[in-house]
């Protein structure tokens, strides 16, 4: 799945670097932090005539931190900056600014 797929899912997945690396209440952020986020995977499969494959690799997407508001966090996603173009012309989602509402606001 690429990252232009997942972008759907940002407000629950991507805001991992913020929100799961510790007690989100805990980190202190402010405009102008930056997190990479990687994730590595790998996968195997077996079929029942014996055949079988694996793969695996690595993803990895830029959090920056847009603005902090009393109501929330406004988050920008992007591919690092060592993305060749052809990446950036097959992620063309990219970036991509979510904003995350504090708890309060969804109470």
């Amino acid at each position: 799945m690429s990252w232009s797929n997942r972008v759907r899912l940002a407000p629950i997945i991507l805001a991992a670097g913020l929100a799961t690396s510790a007690d989100a209440s805990s980190i202190e952020v402010s405009a102008g932090h930056t997190f990479l986020i990687t994730k590595r995977y790998e996968t195997r499969q077996q079929s029942s005539n014996g055949n079988s494959g694996s793969s695996n690799g690595t993803d990895r997407i830029v959090e920056k931190v847009i603005a902090v508001r009393d109501d929330g966090i406004e988050l920008e996603y992007d591919l690092p900056n060592d993305a060749d173009a052809g990446a950036r012309a097959r992620e063309w989602t990219m970036p991509a600014r979510v904003f995350l509402a504090s708890r309060a606001e969804c109470a």
